[in-house]
């Protein structure tokens, strides 16, 4: 975890996505209920060819997170479409 001025930066598996989102979403300490948005980069020239990043806001708290993961082409990932509208 880094904290980058005022945000919170965590890096985290693919396989972890929906869970960590989950916490953050639900957890009476967290409660990030807006998705701001989830942005996608390529990074060519390496094995974990797209970075993910699922920018996330609690009103409640002021706060800002930013969920980071790396993934390729063949890996599949949960969608929080359940947790976030804006997902969609």
């Amino acid at each position: 975890m880094v904290e980058s001025g005022f945000d919170i930066v965590i890096e985290i598996s693919s396989k972890d996505l929906y869970s960590i989102i989950y916490f953050f979403n639900k957890h009476t300490f967290c409660q990030f209920k807006t998705l701001i948005d989830i942005i996608c980069y390529d990074k060519i020239k390496s094995n974990y060819r797209f970075n993910l990043v699922y920018n996330l806001l609690s009103i409640h708290y002021n706060l800002r997170i930013r969920v980071l993961m790396q993934v390729n082409e063949l890996m599949s990932i949960f969608s929080v479409v359940g947790l976030f509208n804006s997902a969609n």
